[in-house]
């Protein structure tokens, strides 16, 4: 007869959350799991472009280097509100980031891979995400003509704006950039 009720018990006890368990996130809130990570690498390739890394974690902790063709060469760092990380994570994901290639660039060998055409001499740069959900990163060659160009630019731009990189790099950054060969041509027509 005992043996029931200790079964019960036991039941009870494992269906139980420990004190300490995390609460689950109402939709629409940020929380720092310690695993959200949203970066931005820039490179200049011959057209002056600033060079410089942006990142933020979770608790909106940015940091940023800078390397060339920026008002702030080195080190410098400052926050953002969680709920701008997490912004920027939802509107990474309402764009489709996770199922952009890992690379838009032409691939050794000649191949245009994902391209449809190339230009060169462009600027690059590489985005990655890394939430509790997993991490992604993509190579963006600005050269590469493809269907994923201008969404791509507009990621990274607004991760800039969104971190405030005008800060360190010049006034009025990213509307400042050098549009690539592809936001040239469109906005021709």
């Amino acid at each position: 007869m005992l043996v029931l009720p200790l079964l019960a018990l036991a039941l009870l006890a494992g269906c139980a959350q420990p004190a300490d368990a995390p609460k689950p996130v109402p939709s629409g809130a940020s929380t720092d799991d310690g695993d959200t990570l949203i970066r931005l690498t820039r490179s200049d390739w011959f057209n002056g472009d600033p060079t410089y890394s942006v990142e933020v974690d979770g608790s909106g902790a940015v940091r940023y280097v800078g390397e060339e063709h920026v008002e702030v060469l080195g080190q410098a760092s400052h926050t953002v509100a969680p709920s701008v990380v997490a912004g920027l994570v939802s509107t990474l994901r309402r764009a489709g980031y996770d199922a952009l290639p890992d690379s838009l660039s032409e691939t050794r060998g000649g191949d245009l891979g994902p391209c449809s055409s190339y230009w060169t001499d462009s600027a690059t740069a590489t985005t990655m995400v890394k939430t509790g959900g997993g991490e992604h990163a993509v190579f963006h060659y600005h050269g590469c003509v493809s269907d994923f160009h201008l969404t791509l630019v507009a990621l990274e731009d607004e991760i800039d704006r969104a971190l405030g990189t005008e800060r360190w790099v010049r006034e009025g950054w990213p509307e400042t950039r050098s549009p690539s060969p592809t936001e040239r041509r469109s906005s021709r027509q």
